[in-house]
């Protein structure tokens, strides 16, 4: 990127280690956890995925949204 665009590139490490995709039309802060260890974000095509700095941040958000659906992997795109 320095030769070809004349920037230079910062590569900074998040803390999540865990996405889920959750089967809600919005995300809640009961769905993140601990709000410092956990963010909301969207997938290429909207979906709503949230990140978890670890498996015990998720299960203790698991715990208290059990209505919720957690995915391991993007739901299928229906057409």
């Amino acid at each position: 990127m320095k030769n070809e665009y004349g920037v230079d590139i910062v590569i900074e490490k998040l803390p999540y280690t865990l996405a889920r995709w959750v089967m809600v039309k919005t995300v809640t802060r009961e769905m993140l956890g601990f709000a410092d260890s956990a963010k909301a974000v969207e997938d290429r095509l909207g979906r709503p995925v949230i990140l978890y700095n670890s498996e015990w941040t998720f299960n203790r958000a698991q715990e208290k949204n059990k209505d919720v659906e957690f995915l391991e992997i993007p739901p299928a795109v229906t057409n």
